[in-house]
């Protein structure tokens, strides 16, 4: 008999829950982000040799480890599993468990279409990961500086010429030591001097 295991992943802990392919539950349980629980996992579903192993993420350590045993795993967009949830299970709260639940349900019902997860050689995998870290660190780098821009142009539009960019660190010392324009227009030409330089 087939059976379907669907995992919530989250930063400390993982919630897995196994449903056999007419869908009904066979077993619940949560194991930690870490090695033992990883092993943990690959222990408890010793039992399930014909699983097929579903997420929502598509890298870090638990899908490394998985990657070396026999199992099919699919990493499914979130977005499909967040539809699923909202047309096929009973509404309530989010939990790891309910979360996990649509995931293996989802798993089952289209797993003709699901492709399993193919992978490259170690230092490709660590490449691609470090390049999906580079664009979200990026991403998040342009929405904090935008959030910042908008601020300097309602309370410091002096500042908002001066510099090419308001995440530079001499524009933001420049308005903790002269948050006002008579601040800056009390000081010398030295003295702007020797805070530039020291900056």
């Amino acid at each position: 008999m087939k059976h379907f295991v669907g995992i919530d992943n989250s930063n400390t802990a993982h919630s897995v829950y196994i449903i056999d392919e007419t869908g009904k539950k066979v077993k619940e349980f949560e194991i930690t982000n870490n090695l033992p629980g990883f092993k943990n996992l690959e222990l408890l579903l010793s039992g399930f040799s014909n699983a097929t192993i579903g997420f929502e993420l598509s890298y870090g350590p638990l899908v490394d480890y998985l990657r070396e045993t026999a199992y099919k795993i699919i990493s499914i967009n979130p977005l499909k599993i967040k539809r699923y949830k909202e047309s096929n299970l009973v509404s309530g709260n989010k939990t790891d468990s309910i979360d996990a639940h649509a995931i293996a349900s989802y798993l089952r019902l289209n797993e003709n279409s699901l492709k399993q997860m193919v992978f490259s050689s170690m230092e490709v995998e660590t490449l691609k990961l470090l390049g999906v870290s580079h664009d979200r660190l990026t991403k998040e780098q342009t929405k904090y500086i935008n959030k910042l821009t908008a601020i300097f142009r309602q309370y410091f539009p002096l500042y908002d010429g001066l510099f090419t960019s308001t995440s530079a660190v001499t524009l933001l010392k420049m308005v903790i030591k002269y948050p006002k324009w008579a601040d800056l227009k009390s000081e010398t030409k030295d003295d702007l001097r020797d805070f530039f330089i020291l900056s």
